[in-house]
């Protein structure tokens, strides 16, 4: 997933670039070489937020199986300590 999102990352920022220094009327080598730049910059960000999205991810996942654990062994606890009911003879 972050391979692949890297790689979207730096495709998008080479096309936006590209396509930016051509409407511009640059040169093909300067808007070529910009725009390899971008991709890597682009690369680079898009697998920073990916990892950082993944890991908050996990750690939602984690937190929210923790709460359900508690939320259990406050129910068997509960149910633990609730006096049971005789029926009357």
């Amino acid at each position: 997933m972050i391979r692949i999102g890297t790689s979207i990352g730096g495709v998008a920022g080479f096309v936006i670039v590209l396509g930016l220094g051509l409407a511009l009327n640059r040169g093909w080598e300067r808007s070529v070489i910009s725009g390899a730049i971008a991709a890597l910059a682009f690369g680079f960000m898009a697998r920073w937020w990916l990892m950082l999205w993944l890991t908050s991810l996990q750690s939602a996942q984690v937190e929210q199986v923790q709460q359900q654990a508690l939320a259990m062994a406050a129910a068997a606890q509960k149910e633990a300590e609730a006096p049971e009911e005789k029926p009357a003879p």
